[in-house]
């Protein structure tokens, strides 16, 4: 499994154990709870090519994963916008329940940097020259 994926279903449970998971959980089978999922290829799993890892990498099953794992049922969405996915995620997730495809939702994000996709971004000129980001640059 790519390691964000992961970091999705630990760190997105442990914020929605508080109790907002009893509300987002519908037994019901009614199409209410929408998972938006802002995540980017990490890289972390190049050249480990297994029948796990065609899901276990794979972007789009991150959102049906975090929902299918918890018992969500609605509309998922795995956006993947590069810097952006987080926000990207959140504003689809608003713009579905104003559409009333669902009742509710939660929206996640993550990102794992990993040293050969950092390696590759700075060989192509990707990356600041000072190692600092630089807004409006």
């Amino acid at each position: 499994m790519d390691p964000q994926q992961c970091l999705v279903l630990l760190v997105g449970y442990a914020a929605l154990a508080g109790g907002c998971l009893a509300m987002l959980q519908n037994r019901s089978g009614s199409r209410d709870s929408g998972v938006f999922v802002g995540v980017e290829a990490s890289g972390v799993m190049l050249g480990q090519l297994s029948v796990f890892s065609a899901s276990g990498g794979a972007l789009s099953i991150t959102s049906g994963r975090f929902s299918y794992t918890l018992g969500l049922v609605g509309p998922c969405y795995s956006i993947d916008t590069a810097c952006s996915s987080a926000l990207a995620a959140l504003h689809v997730g608003f713009g579905t329940i104003a559409l009333r495809e669902c009742g509710k939702g939660v929206g996640i994000a993550a990102k794992v940097l990993s040293e050969a996709m950092n390696h590759v971004t700075s060989i192509g000129g990707m990356l600041s020259e000072r190692g600092r980001c630089h807004t409006f640059d």
